[in-house]
């Protein structure tokens, strides 16, 4: 039920945004009107459960793409929605940390190879800032002091100036037996796997995601975990003395075989 009092209160919140037009008259629907329609998603409640945030997609029609912005409301509905992110960049994921006084969120912006950035909310109209050591969206521990996430690690130099769909997995056969009758590639997985912009590359050309850790107040990450399969969706315990997470426990495209894991305190400096 708490869901949807948060649903129906974002929709009140939001309804500047989505009935310009009410006074016009009804109408069929148009092709032209798709450029004029405003999404709402990924909803946040704030630790308080006083506020809301959340993904607002609009369509910029002139530049034909989406573009997404973060907003915030009360929860009950005692003021309108407002934009919280600058409206110059994307803005997506937002997560509170667990005393509500930062919201992290991805946003891709010039002069930065890191995507994650933090807000304060008890001063809105901040500028935002990035942790050191924070290379992915992290998991804010209970206490609010460590931030885990699961991170790839830096690209080595040597594939930063090839483009994905020009890295060929290494165990591509890329001469066959016969030129005249095959000039082409056979892999040994599938790497044709959409992701809305093309096909990810051969599983062989990816590294594997790990857990890293890094203080609230930045520094440098400590790998938490290691070897040749992906560790990803980390959770704190409610004492903060393990890290549950989930492993791909195979190295075949074709099959897929996540576990679950448990990462003790110990492991991690507690």
């Amino acid at each position: 039920m708490r869901f949807q009092t948060v649903g129906m209160m974002l929709g009140l919140a939001l309804l500047p945004l989505t009935l310009q037009g009410q006074q016009a008259a009804l109408r069929p629907w148009q092709p032209t009107d798709y450029y004029r329609l405003t999404v709402v998603t990924d909803p946040k409640l704030s630790p308080d459960g006083r506020r809301v945030a959340f993904v607002v997609t609009t369509v910029v029609e002139d530049k034909d793409r989406r573009h997404n912005e973060i907003w915030l409301a009360p929860s009950d509905g005692s003021a309108p929605a407002f934009r919280y992110t600058s409206p110059a960049t994307e803005a997506t994921s937002p997560t509170w940390s667990p005393d509500g006084s930062l919201l992290a969120f991805s946003s891709k912006r010039e002069g930065s190879d890191v995507d994650i950035w933090f807000l304060r909310t008890s001063a809105p109209g901040g500028e935002a800032f990035q942790i050191k050591g924070a290379h992915a969206m992290p998991v804010f521990s209970r206490d609010g002091q460590k931030l885990v996430y699961s991170w790839s690690g830096d690209e080595p130099d040597s594939l930063k100036q090839q483009t994905w769909r020009t890295r060929v997995s290494p165990a591509a056969i890329t001469h066959g037996p016969d030129p005249k009758r095959f000039d082409g590639r056979v892999y040994t997985s599938i790497p044709l796997v959409a992701d809305e912009r093309g096909f990810l590359a051969p599983k062989e050309t990816r590294r594997p995601n790990h857990l890293y850790l890094v203080p609230v107040s930045g520094g440098v990450p400590q790998q938490l975990t290691s070897g040749d399969f992906s560790q990803t969706a980390p959770a704190w315990s409610p004492d903060g003395k393990t890290i549950v997470f989930v492993q791909d426990s195979t190295l075949v495209a074709r099959r897929k075989d996540d576990r679950v894991h448990l990462l003790e305190g110990s492991r991690y400096g507690e």
